[in-house]
């Protein structure tokens, strides 16, 4: 939008080539933006790719495992992320519809204003482009305090003639008329007309309008008037200054800027003047420069009104800062020094807050209060910015092609969401996330300090939007396959246990299942002695609740010693302690062993407080056997992805199930444990325990060297005692903890 363009705009002036700058609707431009780029479409047809790799391999790479310690264990660690094709290929998809989501809204103008914001901030931020006031301006602003003084506004015609004249007597190099007079505003009018005839004088007029001072004489030349339209951006900030346009009749003008620097320049022997350029017609080359008018789509813009020959406007300071600014007042008393008026192009314009004539620049937003800029101080930046380009001084404000802002945004995003996928370690993440943000504001803030500007808010929207959905991706997974792990271990694992698995979930998780690796692990199994006879005295409803709060007993004395219920067959349970993260260390394996006795006696604990009220209840009291055998076994998990099972297999397996089973007969008391030499030698020394030789086990060739450890004296209630089914032996020899060891906790009675 260009201020005071009328309902017709800003036309192309007959020298540049037709350029359609009102566009389609956003809806059109994000749908025309989809298919152009196709980013989506090619993610997706990628991924597929990928996909038909694996089928046709017919196998899945492993996750990525372990945690970077280093740069080359992260190196490591890529490697292997890249091998994993089917993630890797979900990553391009999900980076590439977020792409393709930004570089819609982007297409469609959606972002403009956000970029545009961010960069007026760069340019408070830069600093001053030039040696502050520009020593070739002078300004005379017309204040609240002059109109007070003249006790009119406009002004009279004798006042501006006399003011005119003033500057004159010291040879301005030009003299820039901003003030629109398309009446007369007596009295001296005649002193006017003769003023603004000096060829040095430059007036104004409106695009959509007739030349302001056609009232006092004859059509002004050409080369004396100058358009003072200011185009303003959505927001109503000045960014970008006119440079020649046509009129509605056909007419064609410079604006006032840059005819205030042609006079400039014609005032020097062999000065440089306005004319096409060699490459393009369409292009003004002035002196050693060209300047590229705007399109539709130039830098920030997406939709940019491009009518006429606009270019950005590179503020030389601060708003009021450009030139030495003196007072109406101060001029026709005389107190401006010559020196500051003889060879300078001098602006005379209304700086009153009355007049209105105010435009918010980029720096509006940078004073504490709300501040508006006179037009004349815009026109004086233009004025600045022309002659230091023709000058050599400094460059015309730059910015990316079109093709090189799409592949700076698709770089940032693809390698953020790379390094997102990649890496795994949330401390790395946050450094990734801030090195990503450094380079897109350092990059940006290099291109102020050189008077460019190139996108911040679209890249950094596309980098947060690429790693944002990798994030909640992963979250999702990782949810996916918590809930999988949890179904895996069940209510009854520990919390300790559950946390030390989810925390190397990826170590453990390959393909979906937990893939089988060998471990040393202590094995506990349980069974109730006479099971079959007690359950045919029972009714269902009365079976289920007994066994229930028995079962319920052992999962709870479980999960206290750090194991986990690997399952329950009938009466039965299979515990395992040492599992999920396989144990290495000597100590640790040790420490399963011990916890897995532990857990025994405190199951004999829980027995006999069952036994006790069960009797208060008149029900049927039990006896159970435990056998607990120290070896390596595979774990993982079995079945398929429907249906999967935290699987224990070997040798190990069988021979704890066999101590719990073995010579059925001899019973013990109430809660009978059997364990095997591995188990007793973690265990030795701190339990009392006896040598039950070496046993023949069923289904196996080799003897086992078992151990019974010895359960403190039951409570008033036994089962033996009650049931008189129980066929007691006559103890061997106990073995003892040597003195000074340290026992196992010891049995504890529950207070009848």
């Amino acid at each position: 939008m260009v201020r005071g363009a009328g309902a017709s705009g800003v036309r192309h002036p007959s020298t540049l080539a037709p350029l359609n700058h009102r566009g389609s609707g956003p809806l059109e431009r994000v749908t025309a933006a989809m298919a152009m780029h196709g980013i989506h479409t090619y993610g997706i047809r990628l991924y597929e790719w990928v996909q038909k790799r694996i089928q046709k391999r017919g196998q899945r790479s492993l996750l990525p495992g372990g945690r970077p310690q280093g740069f080359t264990q992260f190196l490591g660690q890529v490697r292997q992320d890249l091998r994993d094709e089917q993630g890797l290929g979900r990553a391009i998809a999900l980076t590439a519809t977020a792409i393709a989501a930004v570089l819609a809204m982007r297409e469609g103008g959606l972002l403009d204003g956000f970029e545009l914001t961010l960069q007026d901030q760069l340019v408070q931020l830069r600093g001053d482009r030039g040696p502050s006031p520009d020593e070739r301006l002078l300004v005379i602003g017309i204040t609240d305090e002059d109109i007070q003084t003249q006790q009119r506004w406009p002004i009279s015609d004798r006042t501006l003639a006399e003011a005119i004249t003033q500057l004159q007597r010291h040879r301005p190099a030009a003299i820039g008329l901003d003030l629109y007079r398309d009446v007369r505003h007596e009295p001296g009018f005649n002193d006017l007309a003769i003023a603004i005839r000096a060829p040095n004088i430059i007036t104004i007029r409106k695009i959509a309008g007739v030349p302001a001072y056609l009232a006092y004489g004859d059509h002004p030349p050409v080369d004396r008037i100058g358009l003072n339209d200011i185009p303003l951006d959505s927001d109503g900030v000045v960014r970008r200054t006119l440079l020649m346009a046509d009129t509605p009749s056909g007419e064609f003008f410079f604006s006032l800027p840059l005819r205030l620097a042609v006079q400039y320049f014609a005032q020097r022997p062999g000065g440089p003047t306005p004319e096409a350029d060699p490459d393009n017609p369409y292009w003004m080359r002035f002196g050693p420069s060209t300047f590229r008018p705007l399109d539709r789509s130039s830098g920030l813009y997406r939709n940019l009104d491009s009518g006429g020959q606009q270019i950005l406007l590179d503020y030389r300071t601060w708003d009021d800062q450009v030139a030495r600014t003196y007072s109406l007042t101060a001029l026709l008393a005389g107190k401006i020094p010559p020196e500051h008026i003889r060879d300078r192009i001098v602006l005379v314009g209304t700086v009153a807050e009355s007049a209105r004539d105010l435009f918010e620049t980029p720096y509006s937003s940078g004073k504490q209060e709300a501040f508006r800029t006179p037009g004349v101080f815009v026109h004086a930046q233009a004025v600045s910015q022309i002659l230091d380009v023709v000058e050599g001084k400094r460059p015309l404000p730059w910015y990316w092609s079109d093709a090189i802002e799409i592949l700076w945004i698709v770089a940032l995003a693809s390698g953020t969401g790379f390094l997102v996928w990649a890496i795994k370690t949330p401390r790395y993440l946050a450094l990734v996330t801030g090195g990503v943000a450094l380079a897109i504001g350092g990059v940006a803030y290099g291109a102020a300090l050189g008077g460019g500007s190139v996108p911040l808010v679209t890249p950094t929207l596309a980098a947060t939007l690429a790693g944002g959905i990798l994030v909640a991706h992963r979250g999702y997974q990782a949810s996916q396959q918590k809930k999988m792990i949890m179904t895996l271990l069940g209510q009854s694992t520990s919390p300790a246990i559950a946390a030390a698995l989810w925390e190397r979930r990826e170590e453990l998780v390959t393909s979906g299942r937990l893939a089988g690796r060998k471990a040393t692990v202590t094995l506990l199994f349980s069974d109730i002695r006479n099971f079959s006879t007690i359950s045919e005295q029972l009714s269902p409803e009365e079976l289920f609740e007994w066994l229930n709060e028995y079962l319920g007993m052992l999962s709870d004395r479980v999960g206290e010693h750090g194991g986990i219920v690997n399952k329950f067959m009938g009466d039965g349970m299979m515990a395992v302690f040492g599992v999920p993260v396989p144990r290495t260390d000597p100590d640790a394996i040790a420490q399963d062993a011990q916890n897995a006795v532990r857990c025994a006696l405190a199951i004999a604990t829980g027995l006999d407080h069952l036994n006790q009220a069960w009797q208060r209840q008149n029900k049927r009291m039990i006896q159970m056997r435990i056998g607990i055998f120290t070896g390596e076994v595979i774990i993982g998990s079995l079945g398929g992805k429907d249906r999967l099972e935290y699987g224990i297999i070997g040798d190990s397996v069988n021979t704890a199930s066999r101590l719990e089973s073995c010579r059925k007969e001899h019973q013990m008391g109430d809660c009978r444990i059997i364990i095997g030499e591995p188990t007793y030698r973690a265990i030795e020394g701190q339990v009392v325990a006896h040598p039950w030789g070496e046993l023949g086990l069923k289904g196996k060739n080799n003897r086992v060297m078992a151990y019974r450890v010895e359960v403190p004296t039951a409570g008033a209630a036994s089962a033996a005692s009650f049931q008189g089914d129980g066929e007691l032996e006559p103890p061997p020899p106990a073995i003892a903890p040597p003195d000074g060891a340290e026992p196992l906790p010891p049995y504890q009675n529950h207070p009848s």
